[in-house]
């Protein structure tokens, strides 16, 4: 099992660009399972073509997002303004992606991809392509964007090297570990909707034959003869009682009606052409099929993904990138000293998968009916006589040759024509410079009549001057030297208007300044404001407050006041209390001093009377005290 990692933060976005046919599409499924095993936590989009984005639906692990433009970057080959008009509407909605990884999956990538790696300039871009050489027309698009052109990491991929293992040395460039790919299932809710296709052609799951003897559109050249598939499908249904399918695309619609016109009564064959939006259906077709039968195109892919067996003929165009993984396939081809022409044939036709007889195409369709499990197989042919192989080569060689010489000339057309627009822009910037030279030479010229004419008449007033007083010479001298004078002022005045000139400038520089400090000292007040908006609300609440403590002020001050009045009562009360206590002491002090006076007439009263009483004999104390 891989060792999972979590990319950084700049990493939590990978972007994988594959804007290439079907088959490519269904290739690149196994790209996302590494990458998700991988990278579990980021974010994985996918940017694709419009027209194959709905098969992204039978992925084993899919992309958090599918970004499917209605835009096929195949379509051009030169810079107009109908492509740039459609890349103004199609980058802004791409330009917000800002992806840390791009990958580019394609087997040759577009120009568009160059595009984006410059749109996006992310922090990593890889890719491992067939051919590391970018269309033409990329310098165009970016000239004409203002983008400055990104190189990816990596180098071209070696010939003769099958897509899957592309694959996976693109991973291994970006440290992926590789996965042994998983078979696809179709999801719960397609299911029926097959089976209910497949009720009103009146077919079985897993006892019919899928054939697909179409290529997509602009693929003629790589497509088998219809008489060789209607011969093969005969000897194989010879032996074999089965129904087969012919489906494909609805662009193939009348390829499809002509080969089940020539089966004619040999077997059931319905016909199946879907839009492009039923891909998830005719996909399901395929994984339900017993076997197929079928050119070099998307549905061999397709069959592959759900382990379905079967029998394809191959051509030499990518020989050999696309030949089948899934177990179960045989590929036929005839191989040619033209192999590898990118389809791009000298002949105008196929040739090298015409030359596939159908014979042992049947044969292998009964093999691989009876061992489906059989590893992926490939047979070359060898029917074209030497004398033939030789024209081939030589018709071959000189095509590629004059083809290279024709693709050095659109190179050459297309930097003449960036050019011829640099200079035509050039010379539009110069007309424009020289409209305003013009312009000033135009005010210039009103100045220097306006001088002439007033030259013209100091020189009549000196005419008239020296007819009435020729005496006057020196004073005209004088007057020549004061015009000279003039004229040096008018000159220093000129001089000095430059300098103004330049202080204008220097004034509107620190006037743009000056704006940008008001600007901000604008927003300083609006901040100020603000906050004199809320010490206003806050000095309001602080004057009711007041309000209300002067309110229980007022009511304690009148409470005061009464305690005063109540005080001051006390305090008569208090007065009076202490003149009566005064009065009543001094009573009490002037009783003391009677008692005191009493107290002493007493002891001398009790004095005599002991001294009377010491004096008398004794008989007589016994007599009794007189009252």
């Amino acid at each position: 099992m891989p060792k999972q990692r979590s990319p950084g933060r700049r990493q939590a976005t990978v972007v994988v660009v594959q804007l290439g046919g079907l088959g490519d599409l269904v290739l690149t499924a196994h790209l996302f399972a590494c990458l998700r095993a991988a990278y579990p936590r980021a974010r994985l989009l996918l940017v694709c073509r419009a027209a194959m984005a709905s098969i992204v639906r039978l992925f084993p692990v899919k992309p958090d997002k599918v970004l499917g433009p209605e835009f096929d970057p195949y379509a051009w080959d030169q810079p107009c303004d109908e492509l740039f008009a459609s890349l103004d509407s199609l980058l802004p909605q791409l330009r917000t992606l800002r992806p840390s990884m791009l990958v580019t999956a394609e087997y040759r990538p577009t120009w568009l991809s160059w595009v984006l790696n410059s749109l996006w300039a992310p922090r990593k871009s890889v890719f491992f392509p067939n051919t590391a050489e970018p269309h033409p027309l990329l310098e165009d698009v970016l000239q004409h964007f203002h983008l400055p052109r990104r190189e990816f990491e990596g180098s071209a991929a070696p010939e003769a090297l099958h897509e899957p293992d592309r694959y996976r040395e693109l991973l291994a460039r970006i440290d992926v570990p590789w996965i042994e790919p998983a078979k696809w299932l179709l999801p719960a809710g397609l299911q029926e909707p097959v089976n209910a296709t497949l009720r009103e052609f009146g077919l079985e799951s897993g006892r019919y034959l899928v054939c697909f003897p179409g290529g997509g559109p602009g693929s003629a050249v790589k497509q088998w003869p219809l008489d060789s598939f209607a011969e093969a499908l005969c000897a194989f249904l010879s032996r074999a009682a089965m129904p087969v399918l012919l489906a494909g695309c609805a662009a193939e619609r009348t390829r499809l009606d002509d080969l089940r016109r020539k089966l004619g009564s040999t077997a059931e064959a319905p016909v199946f052409a879907g839009e492009r939006d039923d891909l998830p259906l005719l996909a399901g077709l395929v994984a339900n099929a017993a076997a197929y039968l079928g050119n070099d195109t998307g549905p061999v892919h397709i069959a592959s993904a759900f382990r379905v067996p079967g029998v394809s003929i191959f051509g030499g165009g990518h020989w050999p990138a696309y030949v089948p993984w899934g177990p179960g396939s045989i590929a036929f081809a005839h191989p040619l000293p033209c192999f590898g022409c990118n389809w791009d044939c000298a002949f105008g036709r196929g040739l090298c998968v015409e030359l596939v007889p159908p014979r042992p195409v049947a044969e292998a369709l009964h093999e691989v009916m009876a061992g489906p499990h059989r590893i992926p197989e490939v047979r070359t042919l060898d029917l074209l006589a030497q004398p033939a192989a030789d024209l081939v080569r030589d018709a071959s060689r000189q095509y590629r040759e004059a083809s290279r010489d024709r693709g050095e000339r659109q190179r050459t057309i297309l930097a003449l024509r960036r050019e011829v627009s640099a200079a035509t822009t050039r010379v539009a910037e110069l007309e424009h410079i020289a409209s305003e030279r013009l312009e000033a030479l135009g005010i210039t010229d009103e100045a220097l009549r306006n001088l002439r004419g007033e030259a013209e008449l100091r020189e009549t007033g000196l005419r008239e001057l020296t007819a009435v007083i020729e005496q006057r010479d020196l004073r005209i001298a004088a007057l020549e030297s004061m015009a000279e004078e003039r004229l040096c002022a008018l000159r220093e005045a000129g001089a000095s208007m430059a300098k103004l000139a330049e202080e204008a400038e220097k004034r509107r520089q620190a006037l743009v300044e000056l704006t940008a400090v008001i600007h901000a000292r604008d927003g300083r007040i609006a901040d100020l404001e603000r906050t004199a908006e809320e010490r206003l609300r806050a000095l309001r609440e602080a004057d009711a407050a007041m309000s209300q403590l002067a309110a229980e002020a007022e009511k304690r001050r009148h409470g005061l006041i009464e305690l005063t009045a109540i005080i001051q009562a006390r305090d008569a009360r208090v007065a009076d209390l202490e003149a009566t206590a005064g009065e009543r002491l001094d009573a009490i002090v002037k009783l003391e001093d009677l008692l005191r006076q009493i107290r002493g007439q007493g002891g001398e009263r009790r004095r005599a009377t002991e001294e009377q009483m010491s004096g008398a004999p004794d008989e007589g104390r016994s007599q009794a005290v007189p009252r």
